[in-house]
């Protein structure tokens, strides 16, 4: 009997310590049987920190980035006021104004998940920051420790939102390309990041450009290239003997990694210029003018022998004291396509002279297919002939008519003599 009321007691003890413990927090004490989650510099007042997350993530150089911290008191004791501060160090500041220090206040036993306290700051990224992980320290203190107790280092992730890899310049050589002609296509590639990058690809897409790859394929790859890197590739292009002369576009795929693995793809293009340096003849054709104090018209041609359509054409005839224009001087011509001529005429009236060959001075202005403008002046002949010249090689011939009224002259003439002296002899009888 006594046995059974001993044991009936020391229930009783167990169950009322118990009640007393759950309604008293601060009564707990650490012992064998209490479990921290992570190691203790501090005793039984253990909070445990946690970087709960950052926002962006990863986060951009020269932009803002949040960060919380997640306070839990895993051990048996209440922690009080407990004061958190952050040390921040470059590339992250706090905005001006801003108090590093936290004041979280008490933090009970046991008080976890989703009774933990949530320390929260915004720092600002210098935009210079290197991409990659960068390290950030917060420190605390509470009453009953005293003084204050370093915790971290917490990573913050950084990296350039934007695409990393750009195409920085385009060359080819030669600059202008001639349809059926080769060329080498040079392309400067850069690493703007400040890591590596790595399984890079650059693709030509020629689908719907007038160019073919010779040599090789139209992708070129390459392990990796190092933080501001620049690296040059090279393709050799034939242009289609068709094709036309005017700036083309090709697109251009890249791809590649970056070292957390993350995979990139950026389109973009860049210009080639087909084209052909003009060839533009300019002759006089014709004239009806083959001596001095005489007026006639002259025809001037324009020939188009080059690849490439000659365009806007306008011509000036100069000034020139042999002869004199009837006509404007400025005549607009227009375009002449490839293997084409345009003429026009002009009246001139030729001055007296006693010159073999009048030159007329022409000041040529046109464009190319590309827009180029040029500007050149040729100088052109028209050669004279004496009358006797003219006639021997065709060029002057007797007027008919004019025989005929000589002819007729004579003629009535002759009568006039013979009824005069006709009449003086009746006269005489």
């Amino acid at each position: 009997m006594k046995k059974k009321i001993l044991l009936i007691s020391t229930f009783s003890l167990i169950l009322f310590m118990g009640i007393s413990f759950a309604l008293d927090p601060d009564s707990i004490t650490d012992n064998d049987f209490l479990k921290f989650a992570n190691a203790s510099e501090y005793d039984k007042y253990n909070e445990g920190n946690v970087l709960l997350n950052q926002i962006p993530d990863p986060a951009e150089p020269g932009s803002y980035v949040e960060i919380r911290f997640k306070l839990e008191n895993l051990g048996g004791a209440k922690s009080k006021d407990v004061t958190v501060e952050i040390l921040p160090k470059y590339p992250f500041s706090l905005e001006q104004g801003d108090s590093q220090i936290r004041k979280v206040g008490s933090l009970y036993s046991r008080q976890i998940g989703e009774y933990g306290v949530v320390v929260y700051y915004k720092l600002r990224i210098d935009k210079n920051a290197v991409e990659g992980k960068n390290q950030i320290y917060l420190r605390y203190m509470a009453e009953e420790n005293g003084g204050w107790h370093l915790l971290g280092p917490y990573e913050i992730r950084l990296q350039t939102h934007d695409s990393i890899l750009s195409v920085e310049s385009s060359i080819t050589e030669p600059e202008i390309i001639k349809p059926g002609d080769n060329a080498k296509l040079k392309l400067k590639l850069k690493n703007s990041a400040d890591s590596i990058i790595q399984d890079i690809k650059v693709k030509l897409d020629l689908s719907s450009v007038p160019f073919a790859t010779i040599g090789s394929t139209n992708e070129k790859s390459f392990y990796q290239m190092g933080s501001k890197e620049e690296t040059e590739i090279e393709f050799n292009l034939v242009a289609e003997s068709d094709a036309s002369s005017k700036v083309y576009k090709i697109p251009i795929d890249l791809r590649y990694s970056d070292y957390l693995g993350n995979n990139y793809v950026k389109n973009t293009s860049f210009g080639v210029l087909v084209g052909a340096s003009p060839e533009l003849v300019a002759i006089l054709e014709s004239s009806d003018i083959y001596k001095a104090k005489s007026k006639g018209n002259i025809v001037f041609k324009f020939i188009n022998k080059g690849l490439a359509k000659i365009k806007f054409l306008n011509v000036k005839i100069g000034n020139n004291n042999d002869f004199e224009l009837l006509s404007p001087s400025e005549v607009y011509v227009g375009n002449i396509d490839s293997d084409d001529y345009e003429t026009f005429e002009s009246k001139i009236y030729l001055k007296d002279t006693k010159k073999e060959r009048i030159i007329f001075p022409l000041a040529l202005e046109y464009y190319d297919s590309n827009n180029k403008k040029y500007s050149e002046e040729v100088k052109l002949e028209l050669k004279l002939f004496s009358e006797k010249e003219a006639k021997e090689i065709g060029l002057s011939k007797e007027n008919k008519y004019v025989g005929v009224v000589i002819t007729i002259l004579i003629v009535v003439v002759g009568l006039l003599i013979y009824w005069f002296f006709l009449r003086r002899k009746d006269k005489g009888h």
